[in-house]
This record gives C-alpha cells, sequence and structure tokens, in this order.
C-alpha cells in the first residue's frame, strides 16, 4: 500500500483509519469521507487485496491501527 502513489494511497489509507474510528461501520465511514457505501466498500476490499490480509482478522486490524496512528505522528 505504501508504495502506490500518494493520490491512490491516502484515500486508501484515510478510508481505513475512518473506518476503524467509527467502529467498522461502513455508513458512518461514508458520511464522514462524504462518500457513497459502495466507494467505502470497494476501499476496504482494495485495501485487503494489497495486503494480503483480511479485515476480519482482528489482530491484524489492531497492528493497521497502530500503523495509521504511528505515521500519523
Amino acid at each position: 500500500v505504501l508504495e502506490l502513489p500518494a493520490e491512490r494511497r491516502e484515500p486508501l489509507l484515510s478510508t481505513v483509519h475512518t473506518w476503524l474510528r467509527h467502529g467498522q461501520s461502513v455508513s458512518a465511514t461514508a458520511d464522514e469521507l462524504h462518500c457513497h457505501r459502495n466507494t467505502i466498500n470497494y476501499r476496504l476490499r482494495r485495501f485487503a487485496e494489497l495486503t494480503g490480509r483480511p479485515l476480519a482478522d482482528n489482530l491484524w486490524l489492531a497492528q493497521v491501527a497502530l500503523a495509521l496512528e504511528a505515521a500519523r505522528t
């Protein structure tokens, strides 16, 4: 994911970060990011494809959340 150009990387990371902050709610994420739910679902699927890890893996999500926070500070 980090190897993607910024214009493709940032929407994915922002979506995952927002989705995690909203307790994995696609609707709340879509509302905050002013995107359609399908766009959020696509970005989440794309993130999972690029990382090779399912978003249903809670340990992986904890690692992603920590990495996103570390990257933002």
